[in-house]
């Protein structure tokens, strides 16, 4: 089917950038796994979207990214046997057996107790102190307060220090 480029660029509108650029990493991934196998990838062929993300699964990749591979042929290839591929019932088995034999583990593996942040924080005293200390108090209180990640905080540009004015705090 021939559409318009401005269907298409509406169509497209409908994922973020990222997911676009996570399907076109998964859709090299296929195309490559195709060629090794001398298959055409245009094909619709659920055995093959079945080894594929199998193959993925060999692979050690985690669920997400095998997840995100069957998102990608699912938008790319449409129905087969009358169903959107991804939800057809193999794949979604492949999916669950996949969750099973390798269940999506925590991001983190361990929590901080802010007390002893906080403890730490109070310990630098509340004299004027130097300027690496009165940092870190900013930095701790702020990490506490708004729940920040890292590269945030440390995006955050302090303009303008001249005693008796206010500091413009900006975050780039």
């Amino acid at each position: 089917m021939k559409l318009p480029k401005n269907v298409i660029t509406i169509l497209k509108a409908s994922k973020s950038n990222g997911t676009w650029t996570q399907y076109k990493s998964s859709l090299k991934r296929w195309i490559t796994f195709c060629e090794s196998k001398k298959w055409c990838p245009r094909e619709k062929n659920l055995v093959h979207y079945l080894e594929f993300l199998s193959n993925l699964f060999e692979l050690g990749l985690s669920y997400s990214a095998i997840n995100t591979a069957r998102s990608t042929l699912s938008t790319v290839f449409g129905k087969i046997e009358g169903v959107s591929l991804g939800e057809h019932r193999l794949i979604v088995d492949l999916m669950k057996g996949i969750s099973r034999l390798r269940p999506v583990v925590p991001r983190y593996t361990f929590t901080w107790n802010p007390d002893l942040v906080l403890r730490f924080l109070k310990s630098l005293g509340t004299d004027q102190g130097s300027l690496k200390d009165l940092s870190l108090k900013l930095v701790g209180l702020l990490a506490l307060c708004t729940g920040q990640r890292v590269q945030t905080l440390a995006s955050i540009r302090i303009d303008e220090i001249h005693w008796g004015n206010p500091v413009q705090i900006v975050v780039s």
